[in-house]
């Protein structure tokens, strides 16, 4: 049955988490079974396709679900992790999308979606990389100031393109480190700790700034942080600037960086969050936390590949699911 095939194992691992009792657990896993087998025969005694009894069955709880939501199951498709958060809060993965969504006639692959399949009030707009299509992936790397010739380039890149396409369109995969250290146990970093090329990618990506919008921040961030130094040059003005430096943990400003930063990304806002406007790349910065140093990899979306274990420092990067 393709309930036992399909379904049955994640079903189970759930309750098993939810009840102790295991008379319960076979209670539950009993009924779920027999609904199933009753919106079947409903399905063949109707004649309506699957998709469309499961989008009428989920419609028909849209209270229970407006009060759960998760980032690690897509509640329209068990199997599947979530990759796409709609503005109600309610997250599904890629083929949900296509499945509920309508495809616009903008770019291929773009697709809309007006109405929450769980709730019926979240929108969302998602472009994903068509079937055909190779991986599209921008990697920048961090460096201080220097972020302004990463950034630099894709202006160039920008103008080139003209008005038609943005440089956030054109690319699937996007990258940036680094963004700096963190507490392992609450997750928490400061802004102020980020490099450039995880600032870029969250400005470019998340926020969906325009390249020319993000060239006048860098440049006016480079000279708050970075202003002619009033010490002299002397041997004793440069020790001065060594010392200074080591007690900061940093050759800036650190609460003039994180002050500015806070402005331009906001200081509530999550990865995993939904983004206004066309979400269509999957963005991910690396970290390392405080005590151990141990490299992680903070993204906007859930991995679902094999993960190959040699890559990264000792043993590899650990993949944090967005929360």
């Amino acid at each position: 049955m393709l309930y036992d095939v399909h379904y049955r194992h994640f079903c189970l691992q759930s309750l098993t988490e939810t009840y102790d009792d295991r008379d319960l657990v076979q209670h539950q896993d009993t009924f779920i079974r027999s609904q199933l087998v009753q919106l079947h025969s409903s399905m063949i005694a109707s004649g309506k396709p699957a998709l469309q009894m499961h989008r009428e069955k989920t419609a028909s709880l849209d209270i229970d679900w407006a009060q759960m939501k998760s980032n690690e199951t897509c509640f329209c498709y068990l199997p599947r992790m979530p990759e796409i958060t709609l503005s109600c809060g309610h997250a599904i993965c890629e083929v949900c999308v296509r499945d509920i969504g309508d495809e616009t006639s903008a770019f291929d692959s773009q697709y809309r979606i007006d109405a929450c399949m769980l709730c019926r009030t979240g929108k969302v707009l998602v472009g994903l990389r068509p079937l055909t299509a190779g991986l599209r992936l921008l990697s920048i790397d961090g460096g201080g100031t220097l972020g302004v010739i990463a950034i630099g380039f894709m202006d160039v890149l920008q103008s080139n393109l003209g008005n038609i396409w943005r440089i956030q369109d054109l690319f699937d995969v996007a990258y940036g480190t680094s963004v700096g250290r963190f507490d392992d146990p609450t997750l928490a970093f400061t802004l102020a700790d980020m490099g450039t090329g995880g600032l870029i990618v969250l400005i470019l990506f998340l926020r969906q700034l325009p390249v020319s919008e993000c060239v006048k921040m860098f440049d006016t961030l480079a000279k708050q942080l970075f202003p002619p130094s009033a010490d002299g040059t002397s041997v004793l003005s440069r020790l001065r600037r060594v010392l200074r430096s080591w007690y900061r943990d940093a050759c800036h400003n650190a609460e003039t960086l994180e002050s500015h930063l806070q402005e331009t990304l906001g200081s509530q806002g999550r990865l995993f969050d939904h983004v206004q406007g066309l979400i269509a790349t999957k963005v991910g910065v690396t970290a390392a936390t405080i005590d151990k140093g141990i490299p992680v990899l903070l993204t906007n979306y859930n991995g679902s590949g094999k993960w190959d274990e040699k890559c990264g420092m000792d043993g590899g990067y650990s993949f944090l699911i967005p929360s």
